[in-house]
């Protein structure tokens, strides 16, 4: 019969935790061939870095992924109950429950290595092997310590290694007499010592540095079977008479109430992981489920400026730029992010993404490079990279990417369809979000950011509004590339730029002005000697209206922006000119 944890454990992952979210967090690295499983089995900990990497691949699917935690639950809250039996001779079924417990905590954790299930099966087994052989035998002991240093010790890094051996010292330890269960430990201790001379270096295949509520976790994992190998050894052996059995009720009500609590800590542990928010992000990204986009981060309170450029993003694809900009929170540097964003998977994607939107693909190009060497071959990432080389017309270099995808668990059939495709058509035609890119393309190659660091500053010297203005006068009818370019404008609060821009609306075949622009002309209109040219278009009576009220607002705090913000924010809202006071009083 299955463990009741187990079961809740399955339902939980696979409803909640939802693995696949897990493997998008993680960047997901894996690649069937002799290269890589050379790099990875060359130090000490690969083989079980190996094996969690490929179990990893599982997680993009969520039933695999939960089906997957629940077999390594069993396997080690068994070879628990048996390792621990075997070196105390007493046997009990909370010592599996108690092993099993981290191990539950961890699978809702993002920041979890993923071998750790299989370096707490590793060590479970061979305390157990070493329990079934004679005692007392140096050499054995000593033999097992460097088979488990390699296999499965150092794949959490050097902390990972020192707890593991000592672990394995500490169960072979309460079995020995005195001086020989010195020895034990100090042996597994001297192995941990030498072994990390041996330890893969830092690098992207390095598991990334957890939260401390993980670390703790991972820790109590490897360390449950000594502690409850040590507490049977220690605490008196209880009386069997005079106690009777549990019922049948009372088993019931006992394991409803232990699953009651471990749901209890999971949700606990579990709960506002950034990875885990920003995994949500970036699987709506790229699915472009842009109305998902927008309905739930446009709830979300105190947006960072990757979300809004999301929320932008959303806008954008939906033709509710120019329209609904100010419906949203805004940051300056967020509808066009720079070239200064971190390197991370999330950050480069997006930055990608915006190069394609706005037709720059050698920028795409650049900003996907530089990341691999940070984020190693995420096959998200080499997606994009193949995208970019098709809109560029690089076959050549589009297959190579293909290739090393094609070695892929989850994304090689992908990729070795895409390779027949290419064969048969070599222009990439088949695709029509290629089409629709290169013919977004800026004729002539230019740079939407250049930034000058001759004197230790980051100031973008060559900005970002003229090149989109190049692209306008390469594309006169492309209407993203206008809302791009009047939003940057309205968001760096900049209304003389829309009137600059004026005259290309009749080119994107635009018959009315959107209201935030309306607004943008008002207070430009407002300054003396101001002429303002519309170019055939006209101002609605509505933007009239809303310059007229906003007018008696600021006429009723006599004029101090200070003081009117909140109201305007109130009877305003979503429109530029709140936006506009806004900046102007710092808010």
């Amino acid at each position: 019969m299955l463990d009741p944890l187990v079961l809740w454990l399955f339902a939980w992952c696979a409803l909640a935790v939802q693995p696949r979210l897990v493997y998008l967090a993680n960047g997901p690295i894996f690649q069937v061939g002799a290269a890589f499983a050379q790099r990875q089995l060359a130090w000490c900990g690969g083989p079980a870095q190996y094996a969690g990497a490929f179990l990893a691949q599982l997680d993009h699917w969520d039933l695999a992924g939960a089906l997957i935690r629940c077999l390594q639950a069993l396997l080690i809250g068994w070879l628990a109950q048996r390792a621990v039996a075997a070196v105390t001779g007493r046997e009990t079924r909370v010592v599996r429950w108690l092993a099993m417990l981290p191990y539950l905590l961890l699978s809702g954790r993002f920041d979890a290595n993923p071998a750790i299930g299989l370096m707490a099966v590793g060590l479970l087994a061979a305390a157990w092997l070493r329990a079934a052989l004679p005692r007392s035998r140096p050499l054995v002991h000593a033999a097992l310590c460097l088979a488990l240093a390699y296999t499965v010790g150092g794949a959490d890094g050097r902390a990972g290694l020192w707890v593991t051996l000592a672990s394995f010292g500490l169960l072979a330890a309460v079995a020995e007499r005195r001086w020989a269960a010195l020895a034990q430990v100090l042996t597994a201790l001297a192995t941990a010592g030498v072994a990390g001379l041996f330890l893969a270096p830092a690098g992207v295949d390095a598991p990334r540095q957890p939260a401390l509520i993980t670390q703790l976790l991972t820790y109590a994992l490897l360390l449950a079977a000594p502690a409850c190998a040590a507490a049977i050894r220690l605490w008196p052996e209880r009386a069997a008479t005079g106690q009777p059995a549990p019922s049948r009720g009372q088993r019931l009500v006992l394991i409803v109430g232990a699953v009651a609590v471990v749901h209890l800590l999971a949700g606990l542990v579990a709960a506002r992981q950034p990875a885990r928010l920003q995994a949500e992000r970036d699987e709506l990204v790229l699915a472009e489920q842009w109305d998902q986009v927008l309905t739930r981060l446009g709830r979300q309170p105190g947006l960072d400026a990757l979300a809004i450029h999301d929320i932008d993003t959303a806008l954008a694809h939906r033709g509710r730029l120019a329209e609904d900009l100010f419906r949203y929170p805004q940051l300056p540097e967020a509808l066009v992010l720079p070239m200064s964003v971190p390197n991370t998977f999330s950050a480069r994607l997006r930055l990608a993404d915006q190069y394609l939107l706005l037709g720059r693909p050698n920028q795409a190009e650049y900003a996907l490079q530089n990341a691999l060497a940070h984020t190693g071959d995420n096959p998200y990432l080499l997606r994009r990279l193949v995208l970019t080389y098709l809109v560029k017309g690089d076959t050549d270099a589009a297959r190579l990417y293909l290739r090393v995808l094609r070695r892929d668990i989850v994304h090689g059939g992908w990729a070795r369809e895409q390779l027949r495709r290419l064969a048969r058509d070599p222009s990439a035609s088949f695709d029509p979000r290629v089409a629709e890119l290169r013919a977004g393309m800026v004729e002539r190659d230019d740079l939407l950011e250049i930034t000058d660091t001759a004197k230790g500053e980051e100031t973008v010297a060559y900005f970002q509004n003229v090149s989109l203005s190049n692209l306008l006068d390469a594309r006169p009818g492309r209407r993203l590339a206008l809302d791009y370019l009047m939003s940057l404008y309205l968001v760096n609060g900049r209304p003389d730029g829309v009137v600059q821009e004026m005259h290309r609306l009749r080119g994107c075949g635009m018959t009315r002005i959107p209201a935030p622009w309306e607004d943008a002309l008002l207070i430009q209109m407002s300054v003396p000697g101001a002429k303002i040219d519309l170019h055939g278009l006209a101002i609605s009576d509505e933007g009239y209206e809303r310059m007229r009220r906003f007018g008696r607002l600021l006429a009723s705090e006599g004029g101090n922006l200070r003081t009117v913000w909140p109201r305007v924010a109130s009877a305003l809202p979503g429109t530029f000119l709140a936006y506009m006071t806004r900046l102007k009083v710092g808010g």
